[in-house]
């Protein structure tokens, strides 16, 4: 089986350092939950599910707050996720996956949707900071 290695990278930050602390933590808890069964994964996926749905809560907020255009598709983003994040744990919960594949996933879900979804926050931040309308 391949390893790989989660670690924080600034190629994910947002451009909000309060974002940016938020995902650094995602992304520390994530690379927090090992590879193979211990006596720590009962702790730690609670903590990651914990720590996802109040990020994105203030994630949320913080987008509401800078009248970000694509809030209602970005919380959509976040249902979508919380959803897959919990039939994953159900999954795991049940013996059907691992916990590699879970923390594959997590990594996978945590990278692109910073670096995707997310990254659109912060051009939008850039952009309002620059006195432009922003782009979605």
């Amino acid at each position: 089986m391949d390893h790989y290695v989660i670690a924080w990278s600034d190629a994910l930050l947002v451009g909000d350092p309060t974002i940016d602390a938020q995902h650094r933590r995602l992304v520390e808890l994530i690379a927090g939950v090992p590879d193979y069964e211990t006596a720590d994964d009962a702790a730690l996926l609670p903590e990651v599910l914990d720590h996802a749905a109040w990020h994105f809560s203030d994630e949320e907020s913080f987008m509401s707050r800078i009248g970000y255009p694509a809030l209602a598709a970005h919380r959509d983003e976040h249902k979508l996720l919380t959803r897959t994040l919990l039939a994953y744990k159900r999954e795991y919960d049940e013996g059907k996956t691992d916990l590699y594949n879970l923390k594959h996933f997590l990594f996978r879900w945590i990278r692109d949707h910073i670096m995707d979804v997310d990254r659109k926050i912060g051009q939008y931040l850039a952009a309002q900071r620059r006195g432009g309308a922003g782009k979605e």
